[in-house]
Parts: C-alpha cells; sequence; structure tokens
C-alpha cells in the first residue's frame, strides 16, 4: 500500500516461508503455521488481483479472528481493483468490525480497511458519506501516531472539498498530507509511492475544477516517466484511474488553448481520444463507460475549441 511492486515481491517470498515453516517434520506450534499461511494468503489474494487485467484472484481463506479480518479486507481489496465498489463498501463494514472487536495490533489492517471503504465511496461519488467520517478518522490516525492512515485520509479528501466548492482547502489538505512523507522531488533516492500517486492526482483535479486545463496537463508531462518507472500503473485500477485524469486533463489543455492555437488543440484531443481507447479495454468494470465520458468531452471540442472557465 506503500510501494506495491517491491510489496508484491516481498509477499510472494512470505507465502513460500510461511508454507515451508510446517514443512520439516510437522510444527511444534501448528496454530501459529496456520494463522501465518491464513493470513500471506489472504494478502497474496489481493496482491493478485491487483494486476489480474480482470482475471479474479484466489479467495482468501476463511479460519481465525486475525485471518477473519484479512480475509475479509482482502475481499474488499478484490472488489475494489474490480470496481465492484458497493460490494467492496459492504464487505468493509464487516471487516473494520471483526478487526475492532476480536483482534489487537492491527493499527495497519485497518487503517488499509478503511482506505479501500474510502476510496470505494469516492468512486461511488460518495462525498458527504466520506466528509462525515473524515474528521474522526483523521484524528483516529493521528492520535494514534499512524501516518501511513493520516497521510491516505487528507490525500483523498481532497475531492471532499473540490465538492464543496473550496479548491482552497483541497491544496491545503494535500500539502499537510506531504509535509512528514518522502517529498516527491526526492523520489529518485525514497521511490515514487502509491501516496505521492494520489497527491499528484488531486493536485490535477484541483487544476481541473478551476479550469486551469494548461496547469492540469503541465503536471500530466511533468509527472509522466517518473510515474511509468514507478511501475504503479501495473496495477489495472490504477491505470484506469491515471488515463481518466489524462485524458479530461488534455481535453482541458485543448480549451484553454483557445481558438487561435487550432494545431495545438487537435494534439491534446488525440492525446484524449488514445486514452479514452484504452480505458475501453481496461477489464474494471467502470472503465468503458469512462472512456465512453472521455469521447462525450472529446466529440464537441473536435471542431471548434472555446475559451476556459473560469474558477
Amino acid at each position: 500500500m506503500v510501494d506495491p511492486i517491491r510489496g508484491a515481491d516481498f509477499q510472494a517470498r512470505n507465502v513460500l516461508l510461511a508454507l515451508r515453516a510446517g514443512e520439516p517434520n510437522g510444527s511444534r506450534w501448528p496454530w501459529l503455521i496456520k494463522r501465518c499461511c491464513a493470513c500471506c494468503s489472504a494478502l497474496e489474494a489481493g496482491a493478485t488481483s491487483a494486476s489480474s487485467c480482470g482475471r479474479r484472484g484466489p479467495d482468501p481463506p476463511d479460519t481465525q479472528p486475525a485471518g477473519l479480518g484479512q480475509r475479509h479486507s482482502q475481499s474488499r481489496g478484490i472488489a475494489l481493483l474490480e470496481g465492484r465498489d458497493r460490494r467492496a463498501i459492504r464487505v468493509s463494514d464487516r471487516a473494520e468490525k471483526l478487526l475492532r472487536d476480536r483482534c489487537t495490533g492491527i493499527a495497519w489492517e485497518l487503517s488499509t480497511a478503511q482506505t479501500f471503504s474510502l476510496s470505494a465511496r469516492l468512486r461511488l461519488g460518495q462525498y458527504r458519506e466520506y466528509g462525515q467520517r473524515l474528521p474522526h478518522l483523521l484524528d483516529e490516525a493521528e492520535t494514534r501516531g499512524d501516518l501511513y492512515g493520516a497521510t491516505h485520509v487528507r490525500c483523498r479528501s481532497s475531492e471532499v472539498w473540490l465538492s464543496r466548492d473550496r479548491p482552497d482547502r483541497a491544496l491545503e489538505e494535500l500539502r499537510r498530507a506531504m509535509e512528514k512523507w518522502s517529498p516527491m522531488e526526492e523520489w529518485p533516492r525514497h521511490g515514487f509511492h502509491l501516496q505521492h500517486y494520489w497527491f499528484l492526482a488531486g493536485q490535477i483535479e484541483n487544476a481541473l475544477y478551476c479550469g486551469a486545463g494548461a496547469q492540469a496537463w503541465q503536471l500530466v508531462t511533468q509527472y509522466a516517466s517518473v510515474l511509468r518507472r514507478s511501475l504503479l500503473l501495473r496495477a489495472q485500477v490504477l491505470l484506469m484511474d491515471w488515463l481518466y485524469v489524462r485524458a479530461r486533463s488534455a481535453l482541458a489543455a485543448a480549451v484553454a488553448s483557445g481558438p487561435g492555437k487550432p494545431q495545438d488543440a487537435r494534439t491534446f484531443l488525440r492525446e484524449a481520444e488514445g486514452d479514452a481507447r484504452r480505458l475501453e479495454h481496461i477489464k474494471v468494470a467502470q472503465s468503458p463507460g469512462m472512456g465512453r465520458m472521455v469521447r462525450a468531452g472529446w466529440r464537441p471540442r473536435k471542431a471548434e475549441p472555446q475559451s476556459p472557465p473560469s474558477c
């Protein structure tokens, strides 16, 4: 949930080590081996589904409380990665209750469960529901010193503030989220993380909301190579999200180019058309619809770009 590709490598080793631990002449602690295998298998199900291109990952195992918590959490993750957001929210409620009622030492699991739930709510446009939970979740994460949880809640809350017509507050929350995380400018040393992606996407969404198409496209091109080298876009759901952000930025840039630069406008429209085509072939539930929405914005602009709206 920070560096997914590197995490997938460690997770594959985790599965092999957990299984191997139970091999030599049985085990003195069979309950512990069973718990380790259950937890790592549940995590492996989520890791497999992230880049499965629509092929559902294996169902997580069902066992002791820790394994059950992981099972529900990863089932929600699988549903989210497949675009089944309503199921992701339903499973999330069960997972969070189980983790709180029957498990201890589960700060990471709890934050990750909330991350999946909030992401599903945002994709469904449930900004009011996210906004109602926002103060409690942020206070809870900061009270337990959970940088991972607090960073995600702040980064994704920018969409809530935009829905309230507060682009200034959205940028402020993004800035505060990155204050304690590693700076994006130091990515060659520390890596370009999932948190950096949401920070970048939040900045672009803010520019689009304010009608600053040229600024949005500048951010897209500035970090395109960094994002590609991070390998984050191997996760189909992130690739879908990025193409949708990128395509809308291209459309906004075409509008911002104005009627005096038809060649620039045509270039941006070709970029948007290419992104729409790729979206229509990604096997995540919402992706084809996103591609059609881009085309709906592209066709009226193809003939004659207009002046951008003001923020």
